[in-house]
């Protein structure tokens, strides 16, 4: 906790820290993790107050004061602000979205901007989460994902998106209904496996999803990871034969990962 306090009362830390990470789409909220953890630590609940709840209370003064300062400097009003957005006017590639250059006010509104559509973008996997086929239409309000069903996109979505619940996901990618195998295609063709061994691609592959549990979703998802493996390969170093080649090993893989983790096998 004193560490934190620390870098609360160096001036530009916590202002860096909230543009780096809590105004991009692939970061997490540091910079409100760590207001709410000194804000719970601040006040005392059914007990005397301590060290603790005091130097809680410094870094939040800290950081109000740092704001404060910079807002100062900027002169900026509250007429500045601007109106909350609670979906996009429209679908366009914002994870490519590049920060403007030159005017630090127009830096400004587009940190603004990546905020709010990382609570949108919030809103959205939330109710992926409780409902994949709900969820894409709740996607498509908020324009996150095009109205018609663009499988690349939504492949790009699953991959950067942060919050999505690896089951979920995995289930969807492992149904064998036209569509999610069009959007698994699509997935795995949006890696880029050059230079990988099998396992380390294997592990990139995996780790956006859990894998599902019926032995047939398995197999389908290792197929197509298989195929971009092996499509990779051939461009490149040519180290495997064949995409079944690749489906056996990858699949071995699993196969003695699973064994040697699980406490029902004896022999190992």
């Amino acid at each position: 906790l004193e560490a934190i306090v620390d870098l609360c009362r160096q001036p530009a830390f916590m202002a860096d820290m909230y543009a780096n990470y809590d105004c991009s789409l692939e970061g997490g909220n540091m910079f409100e993790d760590i207001c709410a953890l000194l804000s719970k630590n601040a006040f005392p609940v059914n007990c005397p107050l301590s060290a603790v709840h005091l130097l809680s209370l410094e870094g939040l003064l800290a950081i109000n004061r740092t704001v404060a300062q910079r807002c100062q400097a900027a002169g900026s009003t509250t007429d500045d602000a601007e109106e909350n957005l609670h979906a996009l006017p429209e679908y366009y590639n914002f994870w490519e979205e590049k920060i403007p250059t030159g005017d630090p006010a127009e830096q400004a509104k587009w940190l603004g901007k990546r905020k709010q559509i990382k609570h949108i973008i919030a809103a959205g996997v939330e109710h992926f989460n409780r409902d994949p086929k709900k969820g894409f239409e709740y996607l498509a309000v908020l324009n996150l994902l095009p109205h018609a069903k663009d499988v690349t996109a939504i492949a790009t979505f699953f991959r950067r998106a942060q919050g999505l619940d690896k089951a979920v996901l995995g289930e969807f990618l492992g149904d064998p209904k036209e569509f999610p195998v069009s959007v698994l295609l699509a997935y795995a063709k949006s890696f880029d496996f050059r230079g990988m061994t099998i396992d380390s691609a294997l592990r990139l592959f995996l780790e956006g999803f859990l894998l599902p549990g019926e032995a047939q979703k398995i197999s389908r998802i290792l197929e197509h990871f298989a195929e971009a493996f092996y499509n990779t390969s051939v461009s490149t170093d040519g180290i495997v034969a064949d995409s079944d080649s690749v489906y056996v090993l990858s699949y071995s893989i699993i196969m003695l990962n699973t064994d040697s983790h699980n406490k029902r096998v004896k022999r190992k």
